[in-house]
């Protein structure tokens, strides 16, 4: 009994050395302190940081915020074809500067990138009739971090089957006064190439459009038309005769819905580097049914942009901890 009582205290004073040590440890990873090794990485919290020199120091840089990988709620707003579907891990100020992309595809088909926004919220409305939904939310910053959530998935026994919405392909007799008004309005846009991205290891570019505030009171919102201008020759068998003219890189008309009467600018992301594209604005006035079920004119005024790879930065690589 002695002896436990003889050696009891200097446990105690072990312990607490062990603890201090560690606690100092900690305290020292921070922006601009010491570090040994240039290149190493240490994670704090949900801290990044990286061992730089500065001079002839080796010090700490001020550390990259990590993504979270987004995980999220969906949930049925309407009858199964309007889903409410939140990022339950980037609430309030953890949002700010990172951008969500929702997206979803029915029926195994492919997916489609419903909106890109800074909220952590959005509605899903889905204009098909499907008996397989499938819904995913992209997370991405500035600093080219990029993660994907898990995908819902929901089977429904009988097929999801939207009302009927008007357009002008299928209102009823035509009736003008169900047709949504479309006046173009390009003349007033101004644009900017914005600095470049990756999508995995592609390099890719963006484009924001910002125009003048509307001033009709019954605007429910626009439509953004852009398509890849550029040709390209195929290769010629003169033995063969077969020589093919000249044809379009991409024959696809891409087009974006802004379900936002107060909207004043977007940004077009997924654009081909040093390539020009053709743009097209509308806005949306009266009327009734989908945005998105609105057939665009062919014609109307129109804006050529070329966009540059100027700004895209080095090609991300691996980085090993330790």
């Amino acid at each position: 009994m002695q002896n436990r009582v003889r050696f009891l205290p200097l446990l105690i004073v072990v312990l607490v050395v062990s603890n201090s040590t560690i606690s100092s440890a900690a305290t020292q990873i921070k922006a601009g302190s010491k570090c040994s090794k240039a290149g190493q990485i240490t994670l704090v919290a949900s801290k990044k940081f990286t061992c730089v020199k500065s001079g002839s120091k080796l010090l700490w840089d001020k550390g990259l915020a990590i993504l979270a990988q987004p995980l999220f709620t969906a949930i049925p707003a309407a009858n199964n074809y309007e889903w409410d579907v939140t990022v339950t891990n980037y609430q309030g100020r953890n949002s700010l500067g990172i951008d969500f992309s929702y997206s979803f595809a029915v029926d195994g088909g492919i997916w489609n990138l419903y909106s890109k926004t800074k909220m952590s919220k959005e509605t899903i409305v889905v204009n098909q009739s499907f008996k397989l939904l499938e819904i995913k939310v992209a997370v991405s910053d500035v600093n080219n971090q990029y993660l994907i959530s898990p995908q819902f998935q929901r089977v429904f026994r009988v097929p999801v089957v939207p009302p009927q919405s008007i357009s002008p392909n299928n209102s009823p007799n035509n009736a003008p006064s169900t047709l949504p008004a479309l006046v173009n309005v390009l003349q007033g846009v101004q644009w900017r190439n914005e600095p470049g991205y990756y999508i995995d290891s592609t390099p890719a570019a963006r484009v924001l459009f910002r125009w003048p505030k509307p001033l009709e009171n019954n605007l429910r919102g626009y439509l953004f038309k852009y398509e890849n201008t550029s040709m390209i020759t195929p290769p010629c068998d003169l033995s063969k005769a077969l020589c093919e003219l000249p044809k379009r890189v991409d024959s696809k008309v891409y087009k974006r819905v802004i379900n936002d009467s107060s909207a004043e600018f977007i940004v077009i992301d997924g654009l081909a580097i040093n390539t020009t594209y053709e743009f097209s604005l509308y806005a949306v006035s009266g009327g009734v049914g989908s945005l998105e079920l609105i057939t665009l004119p062919s014609s109307g005024f129109k804006l050529f942009v070329f966009t540059t790879g100027e700004a895209v930065p080095d090609a991300p690589t691996g980085v090993t901890i330790g």
